[in-house]
């Protein structure tokens, strides 16, 4: 009886030391699958963060969640917070799409669980108390794993993994393992939000540039262009995969070189210009002046890239041309106006005088020309005006100056002549005399007086003095050749 007492003695303490056994070995396997779950939650949360679109994110999300609890099917819905609702952004292998389904908060298991901020474990949807009334009629699940994705203390939306087998039931294993992926998954979820309203902004700026008329570039440190826009293209002639072969200098003109290589150089510093003039240079060699503003962005202290943005002004230039040719010159032929004839002659004495340079002044006057108004009209005096100007062009030097003195007096203003006036006003009267030989009869002939006078810097003689001069010389002319008018 003692030796019978004794053996089940000895079997209760290896029966006890079995089951210490059996609670060490099911404890390496939990801790085994755990050591494994980690592994693959992971390799998921490191899949779904290289993800950058959104879209394929949240599909993303909700397959690897449902992969990683092994479970039928699942769900992701984004709170819309200032409505108070969220709204199915993936239905993933589930009886129906659901998605664009709304649920206000506190409705069903994801607008409890972001009512609340805490997961939900639901043995049997069809029987919980506060399901959805928008799947009351369907009922299409029995096991629910709900967790939240938070971000920064704000739910911002939901992961559900769903499952139809009776028997599934979610543990609490499988909750911690969620949980820990939606924190990964969220942190995806707003860098993938953060990257999207970048492209947005980066995508509406670069909208804003290409269509802007200005001409906007952004150039590197060595020269380099990393940026034009369509207006600068198509005003340079460039396409767009030829602009990565320029560099900025390339397409200033020869004349701007200098002046641009000295402003890009302070800028590279950190000055900001505001106003700066160039010349640019189409592919086909068009000259285009430009006027704008350049900056440069630092990082660190160091250049980074310029940035400028220009305007093409040529039709200004062309406009401020126009008018310094109008302030000088004579409308009706084209010669110069006695207001510039005075800037001429004291810039011309004034040489002549420095380095001794003789000056010659022949002054020229269309004989009865009141008469060939009144009796061939205005519009025809006119163009004998504009006939004796240019054959006083075509008779003096590109270097003289000839001047409509005012009415039909024209005054020539011959530089560095060298005692030759006496030559050029020979030169105009035998001109004349061509032309109303070529013209005859059909044209009525012409006739000049003239008067010209040989300055030399060394006879002191005064301006006023020798224009007096030179039209006394001009009317004893007239009066020589028995024309008055």
């Amino acid at each position: 009886m003692k030796d019978t007492d004794k053996s089940k003695q000895q079997l209760l303490i290896e029966l006890a030391e079995l089951r210490q056994h059996l609670a060490k070995l099911e404890q390496l396997r939990i801790e085994c699958n755990r050591s494994e779950e980690l592994v693959v939650l992971q390799k998921t949360a490191l899949e779904i963060t290289e993800r950058h679109d959104l879209s394929n994110l949240l599909q993303g999300i909700v397959e690897r969640a449902t992969e990683l609890l092994d479970a039928r099917g699942g769900g992701l819905y984004l709170c819309e917070s200032e409505r108070r609702q969220v709204r199915c952004a993936v239905s993933y292998n589930t009886p129906h799409n659901y998605t664009g389904t709304t649920l206000k908060y506190g409705e069903g298991a994801a607008g409890t669980v972001a009512q609340t901020g805490k997961p939900l474990v639901i043995d049997d949807y069809r029987a919980w108390s506060r399901r959805a009334g928008v799947f009351e009629d369907e009922q299409p699940f029995t096991a629910i794993l709900s967790t939240p994705m938070i971000w920064q203390g704000e739910v911002i939306g939901v992961i559900h993994v769903m499952d139809d087998v009776e028997a599934r039931h979610f543990t609490q294993a499988n909750l911690e393992l969620l949980t820990l992926f939606a924190n990964h998954a969220a942190i995806a979820l707003q860098n993938a939000r953060a990257e999207a309203t970048l492209r947005e902004s980066e995508e509406r700026y670069r909208d804003l540039f290409e269509n802007a008329h200005d001409l906007i570039q952004s150039v590197s440190p060595d020269g380099k262009f990393l940026y034009v826009n369509r207006a600068w293209r198509k005003a340079l002639g460039y396409a767009e995969a030829e602009v990565a072969n320029l560099t900025l200098f390339d397409i200033i003109h020869p004349d701007s070189q200098e002046h641009c290589r000295r402003v890009f150089q302070s800028v590279l510093t950190g000055e900001v210009v505001d106003n700066v003039e160039a010349i640019l240079v189409s592919k086909t060699g068009k000259r285009i002046p430009v006027e704008g503003s350049v900056n440069c962005r630092l990082k660190d202290g160091k250049p980074v890239a310029t940035r400028g943005i220009f305007r093409d002004i040529t039709e200004r230039k062309e406009h401020e041309k126009q008018l310094v040719y109008m302030a000088k010159h004579d409308q009706l032929t084209g010669v110069y106006n006695r207001h510039y004839f005075e800037e001429i002659v004291e810039q011309e004495s004034k040489r002549g005088k420095r380095y001794e340079h003789p000056l010659g002044f022949v002054m020229v006057d269309v004989n009865k020309f009141k008469e060939i108004n009144d009796r061939f009209g205005h519009q025809r005096g006119d163009r004998v005006l504009q006939e004796i100007a240019k054959l006083l062009r075509e008779q003096t030097r590109e270097t003289d100056f000839v001047v409509r003195y005012g009415g039909d007096e024209f005054i020539v203003v011959l530089v560095e002549t060298d005692g030759k006036t006496k030559a050029v006003e020979e030169r105009i009267r035998e001109a004349v005399t061509a032309r109303n030989e070529e013209k005859l009869p059909t044209e009525f002939p012409l006739t000049l007086a003239i008067g010209s006078y040989h300055w030399n810097p060394k006879e002191g003689k005064t301006l006023d003095s020798i224009l007096h001069e030179v039209d006394k010389r001009m009317y004893e002319d007239k009066a020589t050749s028995h024309a008055p008018g």
